[in-house]
């Protein structure tokens, strides 16, 4: 599998900063030690340090977004050994965005994933519509009901 390093840096960066609003993980230091527990797991030492000290997560986090800028051969070399570590961490929607963003069917499911959006947007504009206009009419009825004219006096 090729791996593109120009994409990692910046997912990272937005997981950190809370772009994946299902995701629990906010910061730096949370997004180091998710990978450092996913690569705990999976059995790939890949330079970091075991996650379960305090020290670890700053050590971590650094190494990472140090290693996921890839400009150099060494920090692409330890990003690949990482690599099934960070796809393992990542949540869904970024993950996707690394392994699957140019293929025609992630683009296909974006198209449609934006259809939904819109049709739901429409569906709620329009109850509203209907709700509010239900209510303005019980309103206006409410008032011609209680009105003097309306009154039968006996």
């Amino acid at each position: 599998m090729e791996i593109n390093y120009t994409q990692i840096l910046p997912l990272l960066i937005a997981w950190a900063d809370g772009a994946d609003p299902d995701s629990r993980v906010r910061g730096r230091e949370s997004v180091g030690d998710e990978i450092a527990r996913a690569a705990a797991r999976l059995g790939i030492a890949g330079g970091l340090q075991e996650p379960n000290t305090a020290q670890a997560l700053h050590n971590n986090q650094q190494r990472i977004f140090r290693w996921a800028a890839a400009e150099t051969m060494a920090q692409q070399r330890k990003i690949a050994e990482l690599y099934p570590a960070i796809i393992d961490a990542l949540p869904e929607g970024l993950s996707a965005q690394l392994l699957a963003r140019d293929s025609l069917q992630y683009r296909a499911l974006q198209a449609a994933e934006r259809s939904v959006k819109t049709a739901m947007k429409e569906f709620v504009r329009a109850n509203k519509a209907i709700a509010i206009q239900e209510l303005l009419a019980e309103r206006q009825n409410d008032a011609v009901g209680s009105s003097s004219e309306s009154c039968i006096y006996h």
